[in-house]
């Protein structure tokens, strides 16, 4: 019968295994909290045109009126 041998690993091998692990799992942590991130960005975002709008909204009406008033009062 033969008998095999197994080898210990090497410090160098146990590194390489260790950061192929870890490297994807630190791409995936990152890109999910890009996701996150962006999708918080977006609602504020959101939020500001809204905001935005309303105040363009409210500026054309005043202008509106006070064009009628002028045009009311000749």
């Amino acid at each position: 019968m033969t008998q095999s041998t197994k080898k210990p690993l090497s410090k160098k091998t146990i590194f390489l295994a260790s950061l192929g692990l870890i490297i994807p799992l630190f791409l995936v942590g990152m890109a999910f909290l890009a996701v996150n991130g962006d999708a918080k960005n977006q609602e504020k975002y959101k939020q500001q045109r809204e905001e935005i709008m309303q105040k363009v909204k409210e500026r054309e009406a005043r202008e509106r009126a006070a064009s009628e008033a002028l045009a009311k009062a000749d």
